[in-house]
């Protein structure tokens, strides 16, 4: 395409598509009309994006910054679906961008660093139902530090921690609403549709079913239901289906779907010896099988000469009662 004669040294070309080659040439003309031999074509390639799903990124150390993923300016990464968890830096303990990242139902959490415990943002970033907790700082903001441009939906950065200064974020954000920031004292940018200085009770990072762990929501989090529709996806991190009111962060409370399984867990006493037990049982019906002894549809039985101690159901997924 021919950009025309341009009155600024410097001309930017958009709308390329990523890994296409491209060739330029370059004319320059006087203030008297006086048009020169084209340059020689030059070519040259623009980068795609890194797309990550469904990926753990977790116990990496860096000796500098960034231990979890480190973005230099010229990158772009769209993340979805995701862990970054328990990696750990001078700066950026899950995170350091000075490019261009999304990130989509992704969990940030158990990092560690000088600065930015979770994430140290300096380029552009933006978080569509992401959940930062549980990072930590022995300087500077446990969560989320942002230099750079970053817009954040449906995000929670709350349960963070720091030996200094910032708890959970700093800087000044890009909020498009429905957001829940634990400590706020360091930051700004908000909508009113935000929750300042807010503990959305979550629960501790396990498995709560799908491909990675996830931070569930209590029963009573003030991030249920409080979510916005407006470019949520139609999943959580997990892969279960989002319902109508859309919930704060990367994980979905769901009551009433049925859960992946239920963990049985005893602590039993036969005659001949002491034994731990765990067992995974369907909610299906089974059969589960416990120290040798197959029991259909989850109907237990201690066989005779036994004597249980400590018998407790765990349940797996967003039930607030069973019997």
């Amino acid at each position: 395409n021919d950009s025309g004669w341009q009155t600024s040294p410097i001309y930017t070309d958009t709308g390329l598509d990523p890994s296409t080659e491209y060739t330029y040439t370059v004319t320059m003309r006087d203030s008297l009309g006086n048009t020169g031999t084209a340059s020689t074509a030059q070519s040259a390639t623009t980068k795609s994006a890194m797309t990550l799903v469904n990926v753990r990124i977790t116990g990496n150390t860096a000796a500098g910054d960034g231990g979890g993923i480190f973005n230099l300016g010229e990158n772009s990464i769209n993340a979805s679906n995701s862990l970054i968890d328990n990696n750990t830096a001078d700066e950026g303990g899950g995170v350091l961008n000075y490019g261009s990242i999304t990130y989509t139902n992704v969990t940030i959490s158990g990092n560690t660093a000088v600065a930015g415990g979770g994430i140290q943002e300096k380029g552009t970033m933006t978080l569509q139902n992401v959940t930062i907790t549980a990072n930590h700082a022995t300087n500077w903001c446990g969560g989320i530090t942002t230099g750079g441009k970053t817009t954040i939906r449906n995000t929670i950065i709350a349960g963070n921690t720091t030996d200094n200064v910032a708890v959970d974020a700093e800087g000044t954000f890009n909020s498009l609403g429905n957001n829940i920031i634990g400590d706020s004292a360091n930051s700004s940018g908000y909508d009113g549709s935000d929750q300042l200085d807010v503990d959305p009770l979550l629960n501790p990072l396990s498995d709560n079913g799908g491909t990675s762990l996830t931070h569930s929501l209590q029963v009573t989090s003030p991030a249920i239901d409080q979510g916005s529709a407006t470019d949520a996806p139609a999943d959580d991190q997990r892969g279960y289906t989002r319902g109508a009111s859309v919930d704060i962060g990367a994980y979905e409370y769901n009551l009433g779907q049925s859960p992946k399984y239920i963990t049985y867990l005893s602590d039993m006493t036969p005659t001949s010896d002491n034994t731990s037990v765990r067992n995974d049982m369907d909610m299906g019906g089974g059969p589960i099988t416990i120290d040798g002894v197959t029991y259909d549809k989850g109907i237990m039985t201690f066989p005779p000469g036994t004597v249980p101690g400590e018998v407790v159901y765990q349940l797996n997924g967003d039930y607030d009662r069973f019997k």
